[in-house]
């Protein structure tokens, strides 16, 4: 990968978190880079099926439950 800041940067890309410049500068590299638009496109993909998820709440009596098995064990 010839720009490996960029690669590190894509997370923060996706979410929105990059300042006005950087975020830019990522997507213009992301129009060269094959490899990092790849990458890109992944990202997107598993973001997609994160949100698409139930939301799982545990029970009130989760914590307490799981420390007394932890113990047991």
């Amino acid at each position: 990968m010839r720009y490996p800041h960029v690669h590190k940067e894509l997370l923060a890309y996706r979410d929105g978190e990059l300042s006005t410049r950087r975020r830019v500068r990522v997507a213009a590299h992301l129009r060269e880079c094959g490899q990092c638009a790849s990458e890109e496109r992944q990202l997107t993909q598993v973001t997609a099926a994160l949100v698409g998820l139930e939301r799982v709440v545990p029970s009130p009596d989760f914590a307490d439950s799981f420390w007394r098995r932890l113990d047991q064990e």
